[in-house]
């Protein structure tokens, strides 16, 4: 009693290098079942999204909503390889495990997965910083399409523009800033930006 799985496809948008939106899947079963999809990175043994429904039998379409709440690794969603599986029963008659690989592709503007602020160039990462400099880091997950140019932007506490500085389209980008007097209190925000597009935010807590 066999699943054909169709077309699966990705319709997810970006905001500050986080992915949110659905995978839809099409498919058709032979008789009424139930079922569990889920949906894994490729390579990966742990479901990030497990759905369980009643089919009726026929064609279907499932949407299969992803956030970084709803994945379960608790991890962002990122670009990449993933793997979708249908498996269960109708009745008595078990449902043969169905695979299919679909990929999740990039945006234009690139992702960043990890952003810390540190006290040096090359620092450890640090919650909270005290002093006449100020150090970020951006390592990205995939790069920007470098049709437009990548650039860094500081803002003291209270949202005051400090500088802009632009960048080389390389794996990590690290910016800093510098006084010769203590930095502000408060909290400062640097952005990364792809042309006019924000790529991450990060905020950086001066003590």
């Amino acid at each position: 009693m066999p699943v054909e799985l169709g077309n699966a496809a990705f319709l997810v948008s970006w905001r500050n290098s986080v992915g949110t939106g659905k995978l839809d899947l099409h498919g058709k079963i032979g008789k009424p079942s139930e079922v569990a999809i889920q949906v894994r990175r490729s390579g990966g043994s742990k479901a990030l999204v497990t759905e369980h429904l009643s089919l009726p039998a026929g064609s279907f379409s499932v949407s299969l909503k992803l956030s970084p709440g709803l994945l379960g690794d608790g991890q962002p969603l990122l670009p990449g390889g993933f793997v979708v599986t249908v498996d269960g029963h109708s009745g008595k008659l078990v449902v043969p495990t169905q695979v299919k690989s679909v990929s999740l592709p990039p945006p234009p503007q690139g992702i960043v997965f990890r952003a810390f602020a540190s006290g040096s160039a090359g620092g450890r990462p640090a919650g909270s910083l005290h002093g006449r400099s100020a150090y970020a880091h951006f390592v990205f997950q995939s790069q920007p399409s470098a049709k437009t140019p990548i650039t860094v932007a500081w803002y003291a506490p209270g949202g005051k523009l400090i500088g802009v500085a632009t960048k080389s389209n390389t794996p990590e980008i690290d910016s800093s800033i510098s006084s010769a007097q203590l930095l502000p209190k408060g909290t400062w925000r640097v952005d990364l930006r792809d042309g006019s597009t924000v790529v991450k935010s990060l905020t950086i807590v001066v003590q």
